[in-house]
């Protein structure tokens, strides 16, 4: 948390970085560090023609499989914290009379814990946004696009504010961190050329 306070007024990080650094670290310290971008692989193609699908179909859907009678639902709402110093674009957002609902399409049948804990970076700069809690998530997953619940709640908060922390300790001491990553992992990480140490 003192991390977090230290870091220049002026930067902000993707919220797309929670789920990097939960798959591995580096690829944080490789895209913000070493400012090292490299092409992006084929499914992200996929994931990307997946949410124009997503859109049209739940432009065409109500607001039942979220349990809301009522609200009004916008795609692709740019969002930021100046309070966190994170900024995205999430998939989108119902706004009801008292809250804020965020949603994310992802084209994996699996929530993964990366997946919630970007959610829950959507959610923080939401209820900055809009001026309302933000207290429950959806990630949409597959092509069905399976509603899962996700509760944010003071304890993924927390998680989320531990994570920034921790991410913004590694911007500040610039060193190549350790990697958990397993062998499958890093068969899919397109920087797994730049890490000399793995497998």
């Amino acid at each position: 948390m003192i991390l977090r306070l230290v870091v220049m007024e002026s930067s902000s990080l993707p919220i797309s970085l929670f789920r990097q650094y939960i798959f591995c670290p580096r690829v944080v310290f490789f895209q913000e560090v070493m400012g090292i971008h490299v092409p992006m692989p084929h499914w992200t193609k996929q994931g990307n023609d997946h949410h124009k699908k997503q859109v049209l179909l739940s432009q065409q859907r109500t607001l039942t499989r979220f349990d809301l009678e009522k609200g009004k639902m916008v795609f692709d709402v740019n969002l930021s914290s100046p309070i966190y110093k994170i900024h995205g674009i999430c998939d989108a957002v119902i706004e009801t009379d008292e809250e804020i609902v965020v949603i994310d399409f992802k084209l994996t049948k699996k929530v993964q814990r990366g997946h919630i804990y970007q959610l829950a970076g959507y959610a923080l700069c939401a209820e900055e946004k809009f001026k309302k809690r933000c207290q429950l998530g959806f990630i949409l997953t597959g092509e069905k696009a399976k509603a899962n619940i996700v509760e944010i709640n003071a304890v993924l908060r927390s998680e989320v504010i531990q994570i920034l922390a921790k991410m913004d300790e590694l911007l500040i001491l610039g060193t190549l961190p350790e990697s958990s990553a397993n062998e499958h992992q890093c068969g899919q990480c397109e920087y797994f050329n730049y890490c000399n140490d793995r497998f």
